[in-house]
């Protein structure tokens, strides 16, 4: 290994984990920066819908997840380590690692001199520091294998370019962008035939990590990664309903956490604020048996006449 990515490499790792332990303890002390989500999503997405696939739910077709499966597996394995702020850790650690194809791009690209400093300033982004080692946003997963991606293609490493692009659209959907871009280079600077190939792998990656998916509920599958308007696709499977007028309570002793709850709410927006259309987010905290509660909805259409909400523990109150 270069000495430079060397140097590149212990830089970001203790920025980046200096962060991650002012961000723990900040958890632990009720501290937050002012602009920052306050971990809204590793509260309210990510430990329920670990929780709920750990206790055998159905990630798409029991609860809604907004990505892809991989996303999902990645924090699960790392849910089991006893420490609130276990999930993080693969997010974070792949965010220290990008530096590597950051780097080895840009020296490809440019010269040893460019790309280190190139590496440095993606290590010691603010945005990176506060979104991914503070904040635990999910972004760096997929972007370190798509910076892979981007260095095994300019390496002419194609099969090796279109496996690491795959992973990364298993991580987040976001990088499935990319594809139609490397398709066309390929086409362009190589032939049609290897931009088959390489369309052929990624197709047949995607494809391994949408099973069991992709058979058992393809419609809310592809709904939940692509956010295709749902009723185009059909009726919603019946979960457990109930309905309420805007006067109404939510019966919450009949549901237990993790359980999804599919809500047809008789008039617009009928809690704390206005609906936004469509796909906003309608929160319903409650509190039940020690623990904190959200019903958030999957969708909402256009004029705000329905919605389909889940109810996941949040964490101990």
């Amino acid at each position: 290994m270069p000495k430079s990515l060397s140097i590149l490499l212990v830089i970001s790792i203790i920025g980046k984990s200096l962060f991650f332990l002012f961000s723990i303890e900040s958890v632990k002390t009720g501290f937050s920066l002012p602009i920052s989500e306050a971990w809204k999503d590793y509260a309210y997405a990510y430990i329920p819908t670990v929780q709920a696939f750990k206790e055998g739910y159905l990630p798409y077709r029991d609860f809604f997840h907004a990505y892809p499966p991989l996303f999902l597996y990645a924090l699960t394995l790392f849910s089991f380590l006893p420490y609130f702020w276990s999930m993080a850790l693969p997010l974070v650690i792949s965010d220290a690692l990008t530096v590597v194809p950051v780097y080895l791009i840009g020296k490809r690209l440019l010269s040893e001199r460019y790309a280190f400093i190139a590496s440095l300033l993606f290590a010691l982004a603010p945005i990176n520091l506060l979104y991914v080692d503070y904040i635990w946003l999910n972004p760096p997963l997929t972007t370190f294998f798509l910076m892979a991606s981007v260095y095994f293609l300019l390496a002419r490493r194609y099969d090796l370019s279109a496996f690491t692009l795959a992973i990364s659209i298993g991580f987040k959907q976001t990088s499935l962008l990319a594809l139609p871009i490397v398709l066309l280079f390929l086409a362009k600077k190589l032939s049609r035939k290897m931009a088959s190939r390489y369309f052929l792998i990624v197709a047949s990656i995607c494809f391994a990590f949408s099973i069991p998916y992709i058979f058992i509920e393809p419609r809310l599958y592809l709904y939940s990664i692509f956010r295709v308007p749902i009723g185009s696709w059909g009726e919603l499977p019946e979960l457990l309903s109930v309905r309420f007028h805007k006067s109404s309570r939510i019966d919450c002793d009949r549901y237990s956490h993790s359980e999804l709850v599919r809500v047809e709410m008789d008039e617009i927006c009928s809690t704390q604020r206005s609906c936004k259309p469509p796909s906003a987010d309608l929160h319903l905290p409650f509190t039940r048996d020690g623990f904190r509660y959200v019903l958030q909805s999957r969708y909402c259409d256009q004029d705000c006449s329905s919605h389909s909400l889940r109810a996941l523990a949040l964490q101990n109150t």
